[in-house]
Formats: structure tokens, C-alpha cells, sequence
């Protein structure tokens, strides 16, 4: 046996050659142990963005869809229709979007809503809206309108003739006297507020404004596009969430005044401020190549290629042809985060600004659960007031609140809380004169998520 001949070679003292082993394998066993490496490796980077696409997001889906099946929206008794919208967006005719006609009513349809306001950026020289535009297009209401840099938005007036090098004060009251409807945005960004001629409306929320105060660094922003954004884009978002308070306060200051400021009327709305330009893009370059860029239009390229894979890619594409794209706020995502509610006598253009105007509307996050059905009214002398009307006090008065699920409500008079529910239903018999509105929350792993934000009724 081998044994035993080492054996009398070790005592007979000869020298024992060394031992030959038979390494046959040891390359695949080196390379399982790379593997292995890697992938340990390639875990630990990618294991926030695991945990969330196979656990903390489809933990909170399922929760939300039991909420959204347990809905019992109430019909409406006033003959109004519960209208679910977009304030601020933008399209091709604003610089930093490339959003046609046809891909704004798609993401409208797709994520279930009824009208769109546009706020597209002044262009220089001034451009006409496309019929495209404007009006009804598959049961969608788009109305045109401008944005400034200044913080104003507006409609229902010629937007070529805006000056955009004007004041914000200057800018609503030209809309004003244009017979325009204006309104503020971008509550994140200083304003002189009371200071202001009257406006109509005003953000208390901005989308594009949370998503920058998040300030996601580039390998998170991808790593939630690649793992989660397909299936749970709303849960990603989520990702970009702030509460609106500091927002809310500055509407309350506006609307209950003090002793400098009167209070004035100002309708809340929620800013979507969609672009679909938050991707990358693979665009046919002069050369026959691919030119690698953001959905921006502003934005420069950020690489380009001429190899032969390239222009195997681009063959058979015209110039400036887009052959592949990856969009993480597509309209459809945006259009669906947060929705202002009008509750209108129908889908005109008229209609809606009548609604608008009147204050008849409320804030909704409907990527939560649907607020369809909300109502907040005003009992008293046999009439019914809605959000944003104006009612005289009256003993017999009740404010009455009606949910489609059941949530916390907290009813406030002049932003502190006088009453609040754990119900589908609040009822409340107010005895002091104030500016009265509400505020619900959905109860979700034991925090209360922001839901809805009432327009106020005015109790003098």
C-alpha cells in the first residue's frame, strides 16, 4: 500500500519526494468561489432595492387594493359629478418636454382621470396651441395654459400674450383683466404671498418639488427603476413623499388672515407638474449611430457610439429617430400620484372653470386609494353649501363629512382641529364663525398616510 512504502522510505531515511495531488476541478471550484463572491457582493449593494420590490412594496399594494375593494362611495344628491383631474403639465410646446398630444391622452386614460390644466412655459417667439391641445380628445378635457418662471399659472386666456419677464403681480393681474383665471405655484419656492393682487388658486403640493428635496443620488434613482418602478411605480413614488404641512399652514395663513392681511378666498390644488422627461433615450445620431440622452429636450447627450452594433441599432431610423427609451415618470405615473377633484355640472371647459373658481374641489392622493365619493358640506336654512362656498352661521347648521372607506377624519376651524373621527361619516354642529376644512388620513403599518385635503367653507 502507498502507506506503507512512505513508511520504509521515512525509515530507511530516504528522502520522501513530495506528493502529487490531482487538481482536476480546481477551476470550476475557483469559479463557483468567484461567483459566489460577486453575488454576495452584488446582494448587499442591490438589498434595499430587493427588500423593497418583494417585500416592503407589495406589502403596502395589498393593503391599499384591500382598502380599494372595501370603497362604498355614496352617490352625489346635488346632480354635481365627482370629476378627477391634473393641474400642471407640461408638453412639446414647453422647452424641457417632448410630450406629444397623443402620449399626454394615453397616460390620461390610462390612469383613469378626466381633465387636464396645461402649463406650458412661454415660448419665445410665441407658439399657437395645437388643436391637439385643446378641448375634448377621447373623453379627456385638456385646457392650455402657461407657467412662468415667476410662479404663476393660468388659463382661459390667450397664453401667447403673456409677458414673461413681467412681476408675478403684474402677470395675474394682466391675466385678470384678460378674463383669465391665475393662480400660484410652487409653494416651496418664496413668494411675495400677501402681497399679491387676488388669484384664484394655489399649489399645496408639487410633485416635481418633492422629487427635488428628496435628492435620490443616481445609483438609487436606478436601482428603484430597475427593480421596482415597473411593477409598483406608485409605491415609488411614495419613495419621493413629504407632508404638505408647511404648505398647508401657508394657505391657512392666506385664507384666515390676520391682523395685517384680511383673509381671502384661495382654492387648494395639487401640482402633478408633469414632463415625462425623467429617462433615458437612445436617439439616431447624423453619423448613422446612437446618441445615448435624457427626455429632456434642454438636456446635452451624454454619449455617442458609431461602432458597428450602433448602426446596426440605428439602420433603417431616420435621424433624430428614438429607438429605445426608459422613462420612470411617464404621464400616466404622474397623472395618477395626486388628482385635484372638481365637482362640476359637466366636462367643459366652462364647466370645469366654473367649478374651479367657485372653490368646489378637494385634494386627493387617489394612488392611495380613490377618493371618489368624498363630500364635505354645510347644512343650514334648508340649503346645502359645498366646498368653497360662503354660508351664513346658523345654530341648526351641521358640517357633514362622508368617506368611501373608512379613515381618520380632522376637521379644522381656521387650521386648528375642532373635531375628529375614526369613520366613514363625521357630523359637526359649528358654533363659531371661521374658515372650516378638512383634513384625511388613511391608517396603513401604524403611521396615517395623507389621503385628502378639503377646500374650505367659509362660516360668517
Amino acid at each position: 500500500m502507498p502507506w506503507k512504502k512512505k513508511r520504509k522510505q521515512r525509515d530507511s531515511g530516504t528522502p520522501l519526494r513530495p506528493t502529487r495531488f490531482n487538481f482536476k476541478g480546481c477551476g470550476c471550484v475557483s469559479l463557483l468561489l468567484l461567483f459566489l463572491v460577486l453575488a454576495t457582493v452584488l446582494l448587499y449593494s442591490q438589498w434595499t432595492f430587493l427588500q423593497h420590490r418583494f417585500v416592503t412594496y407589495p406589502r403596502m399594494a395589498d393593503a391599499l387594493a384591500e382598502l380599494e375593494e372595501k370603497r362604498r362611495p355614496a352617490p352625489r344628491a346635488d346632480g354635481r359629478t365627482d370629476l378627477r383631474g391634473v393641474f400642471h403639465s407640461h408638453s412639446l410646446l414647453s422647452h424641457d418636454s417632448m410630450g406629444t398630444p397623443a402620449e399626454i391622452v394615453r397616460g390620461a386614460k390610462l390612469a383613469k382621470i378626466d381633465f387636464i390644466f396645461l402649463t406650458d412655459h412661454p415660448a419665445t417667439p410665441p407658439k399657437d396651441v395645437p388643436p391637439e391641445l385643446q378641448g375634448e380628445h377621447d373623453g379627456i378635457t385638456l385646457i392650455p395654459g402657461v407657467e412662468t418662471s415667476q410662479g404663476m399659472i393660468a388659463w382661459f386666456f390667450d397664453t401667447r400674450t403673456v409677458d414673461p419677464k413681467a412681476s408675478l403681480a403684474e402677470q395675474i393681474t394682466a391675466v385678470q383683466a384678460a378674463g383669465g383665471v391665475a393662480g400660484v405655484c410652487h409653494p416651496d419656492e418664496p413668494r411675495p404671498w400677501d402681497h399679491l393682487p387676488p388669484f384664484t388658486a394655489m399649489e399645496i403640493y408639487n410633485l416635481h418639488a418633492d422629487a427635488k428635496k428628496t435628492k435620490w443620488t443616481m445609483s438609487y434613482r436606478v436601482g428603484e427603476m430597475f427593480w421596482s418602478m415597473p411593477k409598483y411605480p406608485m409605491e415609488v413614488f411614495y419613495g419621493l413623499f413629504h407632508d404638505p404641512m408647511g404648505y398647508v399652514a401657508l394657505w391657512d395663513h392666506l385664507t384666515i388672515g390676520d391682523e395685517d392681511h384680511p383673509g381671502r378666498r384661495v382654492v387648494a390644488i395639487a401640482g402633478n407638474d408633469a414632463h415625462q422627461n425623467n429617462g433615458v433615450r437612445l436617439v439616431v445620431s447624423p453619423q448613422g449611430g446612437l446618441v445615448l440622452t435624457d427626455t429632456s429636450p434642454k438636456v446635452e447627450p451624454m454619449m455617442e457610439s458609431t461602432n458597428w452594433l450602433a448602426r446596426r441599432f440605428a439602420s433603417g431610423h431616420a435621424v433624430g429617430e428614438t429607438v429605445w427609451r426608459w422613462d420612470a415618470d411617464l404621464y400616466e405615473r404622474s397623472f395618477r400620484f395626486v388628482n385635484t377633484h372638481l365637482l362640476a355640472t359637466g366636462h367643459s371647459p366652462s364647466e370645469l372653470r366654473a367649478a374651479l373658481e367657485a372653490g368646489h374641489a378637494y385634494v386627493a392622493f387617489d394612488s392611495l386609494v380613490t377618493a371618489t365619493g368624498f363630500d364635505f358640506s354645510y347644512r343650514a336654512l334648508d340649503q346645502r353649501f359645498l366646498m368653497g362656498d360662503e354660508a351664513p352661521l346658523s345654530k341648526q347648521g351641521v358640517l357633514s363629512v362622508d368617506l368611501p372607506v373608512s379613515a381618520l377624519i380632522s376637521l379644522k376651524r381656521n387650521g386648528v382641529p375642532v373635531a375628529q373621527a375614526h369613520d366613514t361619516q363625521l357630523r359637526y354642529t359649528a358654533k363659531e364663525p371661521g374658515v372650516y376644512r378638512v383634513e384625511v388620513f388613511l391608517d396603513y403599518d401604524g403611521t396615517a398616510l395623507p389621503w385628502i385635503y378639503s377646500n374650505p367653507i367659509y362660516l360668517k
